[in-house]
C-alpha cells in the first residue's frame, strides 16, 4: 500500500484490518516493527509523533517515503478538531 499524504496510525490500522482483511494482530504487530532501530534504517515509511486535541497520549502519522511537512501535520490537527464536532468519541 503506496499512500501519498499522511496517515494516522489509527486509520491505517482500520484500512489494513477492515478493508484489506489483515489479522488485526498482525497489523499491529506489523506497524510496531517500524519504530524498531534495525528496520527504520530500511524502511520507506516513516513515523512522526504529534499531538491531538486534548489526547493524553501522542499520535503516530506515517508517510511514505518521506516525512510529513508542517502543513500537513496542522492540516490534521485542523481536521481532528473539526472531526470533533462532528462526530462522538
Amino acid at each position: 500500500m503506496h499512500f501519498e499524504v499522511p496517515v494516522l496510525r489509527r486509520v491505517l490500522e482500520s484500512i489494513l484490518a477492515f478493508d484489506c482483511g489483515f489479522d488485526q494482530v498482525d497489523v499491529t504487530t506489523a506497524l510496531n516493527s517500524l519504530t524498531r532501530e534495525d528496520y527504520a534504517k530500511n524502511a520507506p515509511v516513516f513515523r512522526t509523533v504529534i499531538r491531538l486535541g486534548d489526547e493524553p497520549r501522542p499520535n503516530h502519522v506515517y508517510t511514505y517515503k518521506r516525512r510529513p511537512t508542517t502543513a500537513e501535520l496542522e492540516a490534521l490537527r485542523a481536521l481532528y478538531s473539526e472531526r470533533g464536532t462532528c462526530f462522538d468519541r
